[in-house]
């Protein structure tokens, strides 16, 4: 083989590899990308709900850093997506997957946020106030609500504060595609579903702790978890 020849196969060969490494780099990015409709919305994938990136209740801006579902063996319940404090959003999640995790990347540091409980316990645990929005995909009795709600925060609160959140959701049902707003004021929780919104106040345990029923141990929504994972590794 002369010496023009062997340049070109080395040439041709450097470009197909160049073009294997930036394919790879795309995929990587697809893979991590949050499951974005448009820059105002994140879709929800189990459901296919889609929600706001920014709302704004109650007086402060949040933002969305992840959305999941609850599914009770092949029936879906609702979809979550869980917010915080704009001002929080953007740098605490990156900085922590950079400081615990300097050496990982992609979808291996995924996979180390979803098994690190000291994440979750951060994002439950943010200064600024918190909010979960649900919106529902099917008919759910006003008591077995307000059941589920107080047998998940008796295991993060007194029963006494569990007690008092299932007696504000009371026994209104909630219909296939209302949406329900849980949010924090300082030591108040407001909760709201439709038009109707009721205001628990001086229950600081619950506003603290609250959000641990999706982001704790046990959680009905894993792939939440996965989703905020997800932004981290791609804010880091």
């Amino acid at each position: 083989m002369t010496n023009h020849s062997t340049a070109s196969a080395c040439t041709r060969w450097a470009r197909a590899r160049r073009l294997r490494l930036a394919l790879l780099t795309a995929v990587g990015a697809a893979l991590l990308a949050p499951s974005l409709v448009s820059a105002s919305t994140m879709r929800e994938p189990v459901s296919g709900e889609q929600f706001e990136m920014v709302r704004t209740e109650g007086g402060t801006r949040y933002r969305c850093i992840g959305v999941g579902a609850h599914k009770l063996f092949t029936f879906k319940v609702y979809a979550v997506a869980y917010y915080v404090d704009e001002q929080q959003a953007g740098e605490s999640l990156g900085q922590y997957a950079r400081t615990r995790f300097p050496d990982k990347r992609g979808r291996s540091l995924v996979a180390a946020l979803q098994d690190d409980p000291g994440f979750f316990e951060m994002l439950a645990s943010l200064p600024g106030e918190k909010m979960m929005v649900v919106r529902f995909l099917r008919d759910i009795p006003g008591d077995r609500l307000a059941g589920s709600f107080r047998e998940s925060l008796k295991k993060l609160v007194p029963g006494g504060d569990a007690e008092r959140v299932a007696q504000a959701i009371g026994a209104r049902s909630v219909a296939e595609g209302e949406t329900a707003l849980l949010y924090s004021q300082g030591a108040d929780l407001v909760m709201q579903v439709g038009s109707t919104q009721r205001v628990l106040r001086g229950v600081p345990l619950v506003t603290e702790r609250l959000w641990r029923v999706w982001l704790g141990k046990g959680t009905p929504t894993p792939n939440l978890k996965r989703s905020l994972a997800t932004e981290a590794a791609r804010q880091r």
